[in-house]
């Protein structure tokens, strides 16, 4: 088998961190670990550069975020038509071109999970290009390969889009062992900065949606723990937060809820948690839970999308509902017994070893090697002028 001289991912954002554009930048670096050219291809190359103050009205970032998606979806799509090879491609949720299109999760499966779809759509526009968006891209079977992240996730597609059940591979995402590991200093050092007690046992969540993320269900669940457990919740905008606040000041556990808000550095903030809470209605991998894994923190999420590859019940965490009674017995349960607990941190570790980048990008190459409807080259990568990170 060779391996492709260059590589091109389409992504409206690439960077280190979360979601999506995160996923890209690690496929990147270690593609750059093996010496293959790859660039990447963004709004930035499609003329569209933002400053790094975001907006302060919540309706102007919505405004900003609807016009960055459109318009990456159709300029971005048909520049990239122009100045790439598609059999070199990778594409991110935005772009409808390219040899290999990763899929971060149906918004179809989305809107029917949250229970109030049509409110949805009928509230925000961006739902019902995001529907008109998908269902183009499936029903014309744009790409030569479908990657979904867990066996889940595969059959969710092809139950929703069944012409394209052949052409679906299951590439799991990974999780950079090298920046999440466990640090027991710098633990000390995050727990003295957030006042957290040294037998507290703190409950961490992470993400963004908080409603659709279970944040409400896990604050509840404090009512039935005692005193000496706290949530700490890492992500989220200014008004999530206030929202989350008030609701945690209703419940009467605010004193146990701390808010840190949007940071480019989870890993420090899960070292210095017991156990990680993500009761989400909705997930295509939720890979914050292999990140908390990776620093040996066991995790309780439920059993949806690709988590139940990876968090098998009892051994590295708990599968939960999002009932608050079931994850503060959870939480009791972990704190009832110290070497269970210890042992399921190791194990977390081991798990987590199973997904580092550098073995699911070689999935990735393989892949792109595969025959498909590869077209000619328009401009050779040589002469890209798209964003190249090495």
């Amino acid at each position: 088998m060779t391996e492709p001289d260059s590589i091109v991912q389409c992504i409206r954002e690439i960077g280190p961190g979360g979601g999506v554009s995160g996923v890209a930048h690690a496929i990147e670096s270690s593609l750059q670990r093996r010496n293959i050219r790859v660039r990447h291809f963004t709004l930035a190359e499609c003329g569209v550069r933002r400053q790094a103050q975001p907006a302060r009205s919540l309706w102007l970032k919505r405004a900003i975020h609807f016009f960055d998606v459109v318009y990456f979806s159709l300029v971005g799509t048909w520049l990239a038509r122009r100045r790439i090879e598609r059999a070199r491609v990778i594409c991110h949720n935005d772009t409808v071109y390219g040899a290999v299109y990763v899929n971060h999760g149906l918004h179809c499966a989305m809107l029917d999970a949250s229970g109030h779809k049509w409110r949805m759509l009928c509230r925000n526009p961006i739902h019902v290009f995001l529907l008109l968006r998908e269902r183009l891209r499936f029903y014309f079977d744009v790409h030569d390969h479908y990657v979904c992240f867990s066996l889940s996730e595969k059959d969710l597609l092809t139950r929703y889009y069944p012409n394209v059940a052949q052409k679906v591979r299951i590439i799991p995402n990974g999780v950079d062992t090298e920046r999440f590991t466990p640090d027991d200093a710098q633990r000390a050092l995050t727990r003295a900065e957030l006042e957290f007690a040294d037998d507290t046992f703190v409950l961490i969540f992470v993400g963004h949606e908080f409603e659709r993320k279970g944040l409400f269900h896990a604050i509840s669940a404090l009512k039935f723990l005692d005193d000496q457990t706290a949530l700490l919740v890492v992500g989220g905008t200014r008004e999530e937060i206030k929202r989350a606040q008030a609701f945690a000041a209703d419940e009467g556990v605010a004193a146990r809820v701390t808010f840190v808000g949007i940071t480019r550095a989870a890993e420090k903030y899960l070292r210095a948690a017991d156990c990680l809470v993500l009761p989400s209605v909705f997930e295509s991998w939720a890979l914050v839970g292999l990140e908390a894994m990776a620093c040996g923190v066991p995790a309780l999420m439920t059993a949806v999308g690709g988590i139940p590859d990876y968090l098998a019940d009892g051994f590295n965490g708990y599968v939960i509902t999002r009932e608050p009674e079931l994850i503060a017995e959870r939480v009791t349960r972990l704190r009832a017994d110290g070497a269970r607990l210890d042992q399921m941190r190791a194990r977390c570790i081991d798990v987590a070893r199973n997904y580092t980048w550098d073995k699911i990008t070689d999935q990735y190459v393989t892949l792109l090697n595969e025959p498909g409807r590869h077209e000619p080259p328009r401009i050779d990568s040589d002469n890209y002028g798209g964003g190249s990170s090495g």
